[in-house]
């Protein structure tokens, strides 16, 4: 959705953080392999078996990590004839990606249809969502938003993937947040679906069960643009991006209470992240030329938000996607609007400080962020190309050097989601 026709479509209900081509290609090419399996079987396991087995709760990994470069990155085609999960292999020196497999979730995507009104726009961005593609424990979690289903992964030690369950929810999945064992889906409403937050269980066997109804987001028609729970534990949080609100469920061993409703600083709050343990939230603007930012809150013991940062600006376009380093809290954001990455940094008590705003310009329309295990390296996912630049991250200053742009992935060119770095 490129924001020239931002007015027309908010007020047919819809809203997206997407790119115009504008950007300067930040970095060399480096073509890959793009040999992938096509089986784009697309029937959907309803089991909703509820026997009692042992949970997942231990998220160590044992995939071998060669320092802070992660050794696989996955995303999502989102195909709309058969959704699959394309796994590459990243190159330690160089960062390039080459395609090893690709990995039917046995669900479909949306293609380049866009929520929340299901219509082609421009193919960038079709989920407008942070999180449609998450690790969860030792698990991998996709969203089929166009057969309304999530599929579970177990990641081998190779990286291979292998389907071990693929569960229905009630509307359109976007955005996977979790704690443990407990599993949270944020849902777009639609015309015949009502938005809301799916609640599950995930076994030791990568099997979901079902731990309760939706809970309800501002209504019918929201669009929770990303979800998450804080490191704690002690809640969940989604940006619900239409109503310009967040919203917190307090939890209680992952059980969710009340939810607190609390408006947003900015317009168009997006991505999330918690530094400091301080929620920091992307505002898009409604993609107002320049006036991307963004805002941090402290969260009360009742889930009420606290501003601290008040929409700290960046000069950009379009501000959505988040990522936050844990060496030193270099918030990093994706502007698809101006195709360009913006720093920041965030102290102790919560305030931020703007380091640059166009610290890269990797290409057309970045979207999602991965950062890989240590911080040292960030991959980025380009929505009008289908491709991946890699960036060294600097452990002292944040400061992002180009690596490349690696192209052939196995991803389409439009519609492409979602990025994990193993």
């Amino acid at each position: 959705m490129r924001y020239g026709t931002i007015a027309v479509f908010l007020a047919a209900g819809g809203f997206a953080c997407t790119g115009t081509d504008t950007g300067d290609d930040g970095g060399g090419t480096t073509d890959a392999d793009t040999d992938t399996d096509t089986d784009t079987d697309t029937d959907v396991d309803t089991d909703t078996d509820t026997e009692d087995t042992d949970v997942a709760t231990d998220t160590d990994t044992d995939t071998d990590i060669t320092g802070g470069v992660a050794q696989f990155i996955y995303s999502m085609t989102n195909a709309a004839d058969g959704n699959e999960i394309v796994q590459l292999e990243a190159d330690a020196s160089d960062g390039s990606l080459s395609i090893v497999n690709a990995f039917a979730t046995n669900g479909n995507g949306t293609g380049e249809a866009e929520l929340p009104s299901l219509t082609v726009v421009d193919g960038i961005d079709p989920l407008v969502s942070q999180g449609s593609l998450a690790r969860v424990g030792d698990h991998l979690m996709a969203v089929n938003a166009g057969s309304q289903s999530v599929t579970v992964f177990d990641v081998a030690d190779d990286g291979t993937l292998v389907l071990t369950d693929v569960e229905p929810v009630s509307a359109y999945p976007v955005t996977i947040a979790s704690w443990e064992d407990h599993v949270f889906v944020g849902m777009s409403g639609g015309p015949d679906k009502v938005a809301g937050v799916a609640h599950f269980m995930l076994e030791a066997t990568g099997d979901l069960t079902s731990a309760g109804p939706d809970l309800a987001l501002a209504t019918p028609s929201s669009h929770p643009a990303d979800m998450l729970v804080t490191p704690d534990g002690l809640f969940l949080v989604a940006s619900e991006l239409l109503d310009d609100t967040i919203a917190v469920w307090p939890l209680v061993y992952g059980e969710p209470g009340a939810v607190v409703r609390s408006p947003s600083n900015g317009i168009g709050p997006f991505g999330m992240r918690v530094a400091e343990g301080i929620l920091v939230v992307t505002e898009a603007a409604g993609g107002a030329v320049g006036l991307g930012s963004v805002s941090s809150y402290a969260i009360d013991y009742d889930g009420s938000l606290d501003l601290v940062a008040a929409s700290v600006p960046n000069g950009q376009t379009g501000t959505c996607w988040i990522q936050v380093t844990e060496a030193n809290n270099v918030i990093i954001t994706s502007n698809t609007d101006s195709d360009t990455l913006s720093t920041y940094t965030i102290g102790f008590d919560g305030y931020m400080a703007l380091i640059a705003g166009d610290a890269a310009t990797p290409g057309e329309a970045p979207i999602d962020i991965a950062i890989a295990p240590l911080d040292e390296r960030l991959y980025l996912l380009l929505g009008a190309t289908g491709e991946v630049v890699a960036f060294d991250v600097d452990q002292y200053t944040g400061a992002l050097t180009g690596l490349g742009t690696s192209s052939g992935l196995g991803l389409p060119t439009l519609g492409s989601q979602g990025l994990v770095a193993w």
